[in-house]
């Protein structure tokens, strides 16, 4: 299991976009990712400086994420601008960065400024008036900073308030280089289709030992010591499987598989319960209630009033064992087709989800109802 990325550190910084009205009008910054070792323990940390045109006390808050992820923030913290310079530290973490890129954001919001800074910023135009309440000023600002003016309404247009009011910097942080960022998501693809391979023959596994022990011909060796004896290890593989997706997982800092992998721990979840439901009808507590229900329909009726009360209890009791069996069956192998090809799968794509369930219902001779 490859839980370190042996990678080159590299930095760049994005500028202003005319996409977004704010991207670096008042705030430029860098980032920077470090390593650090201490005895046999390596911590992480993100470290983001900047200059930001604001008054002495204004907070900004800082933060970053995983491009691959979306908008998924990893950690926030807070940056105050002292002769309009700011610097924060995120981290530290134990966990490892995945090869890739990373957006750091600073956020500027008026509304949750201290008093003194937002007393000090409304004697600039911009925070003063609004453009989208006064035409005069709206002609007035036009004629001063025409490019601005644009900016300024099509951020307005689209979200309703003063774009004054909330502004952001940002720039891009290369850990690692693309070609590392490659070939970590190939080793995590291969990481998943082996344990979706590994969770079906786990599964087909329990399907085809039940088979045995069900063989009214089987032979004195297969009994409930023997299966005894096979459960406790196919249990431990399970587990086993579990353990390492779940080490995987906790390893980085961020996974743009997180949910395969949940699927995949779901899959194990629901196989762990099946193989529960397996044995209770091969040597367990269905088989003793199965055979007082034999005795009871044998007396058809001329069983008692308490004893066809009793019947039909066992009866129902029967009946949501079997439906269990059937809902574990599905949760198990829709999992694992949620994992391979549902919409946050490795290749999603719903007729290979469709014939996936299809195909693993026929190897195992599943038939719940959809």
């Amino acid at each position: 299991m490859r839980l370190a990325f042996p990678f080159s550190l590299a930095l760049a910084c994005l500028i202003a976009t005319d996409a977004c009205a704010h991207v670096g009008y008042k705030i430029q910054m860098t980032s920077q990712f470090k390593e650090t070792k201490k005895g046999s323990s390596t911590f992480r940390n993100i470290f983001v400086t900047g200059h930001a045109h604001y008054p002495d006390g204004t907070v900004l808050k800082v933060g970053v994420r995983s491009e691959k992820v979306g908008g998924s923030y990893i950690l926030w913290a807070n940056a105050v601008v002292r002769k309009e310079e700011f610097a924060a530290e995120l981290g530290p973490w134990n966990q490892s960065f995945p090869p890739g890129k990373y957006i750091a954001e600073a956020w500027f919001e008026f509304d949750k400024q201290p008093e003194a800074v937002r007393s000090a910023l409304k004697e600039q135009d911009e925070f003063r008036e609004c453009l989208k309440d006064d035409p005069a000023y709206q002609e007035r600002y036009k004629k001063e900073n025409p490019e601005r003016y644009e900016k300024l309404m099509k951020q307005i247009a689209s979200s309703g308030k003063c774009a004054s009011n909330k502004q952001f910097g940002a720039c891009e942080l290369m850990i690692g280089t693309p070609d590392d960022a490659a070939q970590e998501t190939e080793n995590e693809k291969a990481f998943i289709r082996d344990h979706v391979d590994a969770t079906k023959e786990l599964l087909g596994e329990l399907i085809r030992t039940e088979a045995k022990h069900k063989d009214p011909n089987r032979n004195a060796a297969i009994n409930q010591d023997a299966y005894a004896g096979w459960v406790g290890e196919w249990q431990d593989v399970v587990s086993k499987s579990d353990l390492e997706i779940s080490e995987r997982r906790k390893a980085v800092i961020v996974n743009e598989f997180s949910d395969v992998y949940a699927c995949i721990s779901n899959a194990l979840i629901s196989l762990f319960e099946l193989e529960q439901n397996v044995q209770s009808f091969l040597y367990g507590d269905a088989v003793a209630k199965q055979k007082e229900l034999d005795e009871l329909l044998k007396k058809g009726d001329g069983a008692s009033k308490d004893e066809k009360r009793h019947r039909d209890s066992l009866k129902r009791e029967m009946a949501a064992l079997v439906k269990a069996r059937a809902e574990m069956e599905k949760r198990t192998v829709e999992a694992l087709a949620d994992a391979m090809h549902g919409k946050q799968g490795l290749d999603p794509s719903p007729e290979l989800h469709e014939s996936f369930i299809a195909e693993q219902k026929e190897k195992n001779g599943f038939s719940w109802e959809d």
